[in-house]
C-alpha cells in the first residue's frame, strides 16, 4: 500500500507534464504523407494584402453554383477574407482561413456550410 501512495502521486505529476492535443487527425489514404513543416518550409504563393481572384461558390443546400472574380485578403499564406462587390465579406467570423498551396488555390467553407474554391489570378 505504501508504494501505491508514493507511484500514485508521481505517475500523476509525469502525466500533468505532457502536452495534450485534443484536435482529432483526419484519416488519410496511406499513399498520403505525412508533410513535416519544419524540413519543407510553405511556400508562400502570394504576398499578404488584397489579392484578385476567381471564386467558385457552391450551396449544398440548393445546388446553386456560380463563379466570381472578386477580391481576397491574404494573411500569412492564408485566405483570411473575401470581399463582395457591394461591401459585404465573409472574414474569419465565418469562415476558417485556409492555407494557399503552391498554385495559389485554397478551398474554405463558412459558417453556413457553402464551399468557396478560390484562385489567385493577379
Amino acid at each position: 500500500m505504501h508504494k501505491l501512495l508514493v507511484i500514485f502521486p508521481l505517475v500523476l505529476l509525469l502525466s500533468c507534464g505532457q502536452k495534450v492535443d485534443n484536435r482529432s487527425e483526419v484519416s488519410r489514404p496511406s499513399s498520403a504523407k505525412k508533410v513535416d513543416s519544419k524540413a519543407n518550409p510553405i511556400k508562400l504563393v502570394a504576398l499578404d494584402g488584397t489579392h484578385s481572384a476567381a471564386v467558385n461558390y457552391y450551396n449544398p443546400e440548393t445546388s446553386y453554383r456560380a463563379s466570381y472574380k472578386l477580391n481576397i485578403e491574404v494573411k500569412n499564406g492564408e485566405v483570411s477574407k473575401i470581399n463582395f462587390p457591394s461591401g459585404s465579406y465573409l472574414n474569419d467570423m465565418h469562415i476558417n482561413p485556409e492555407q494557399l498551396d503552391e498554385e495559389g488555390n485554397a478551398t474554405l467553407y463558412d459558417d453556413e456550410r457553402r464551399e468557396f474554391d478560390v484562385e489567385i489570378v493577379d
